[in-house]
């Protein structure tokens, strides 16, 4: 899977692509200069079609339901998707392991 991103800000423009090394997405500052990189074998396979990611909390929502998603069509039994989420008390509630944080939104699911 190719990745290619290009996220621009108040400190210019910021490029990451994975075209030299599948492995390592690596990170280019507004300059074009090698910056450095992400290693994403754990996280990128071949039977993969989507990646997933949030830019702002804005994204978070989206993001987390699609993830939501595919964890359920892998038998993962889902418990909510929970926007501007209390982690402190939904850390108490379902155990740190099982509350994914993504932005302000958290992805909470069960063992499976």
């Amino acid at each position: 899977m190719k990745i290619k991103l290009e996220i621009e800000n108040d400190c210019g423009l910021f490029k990451a692509n994975n075209n030299e090394e599948p492995d390592r997405l690596k990170i280019y500052d507004s300059n074009g200069e090698y910056t450095e990189y992400i290693d994403v074998s754990d996280v990128i396979t071949e039977e993969m079609d989507d990646l997933y990611l949030a830019a702002t909390n804005k994204d978070s929502h989206y993001v987390a339901t699609r993830l939501a998603k595919l964890l359920y069509n892998q038998g993962s039994e889902i418990v909510g998707v929970i926007d501007n989420a209390d982690f402190g008390h939904l850390y108490e509630l379902y155990g740190e392991e099982f509350v994914n944080r993504i932005g302000n939104c958290a992805l909470v699911f069960k063992e499976v």
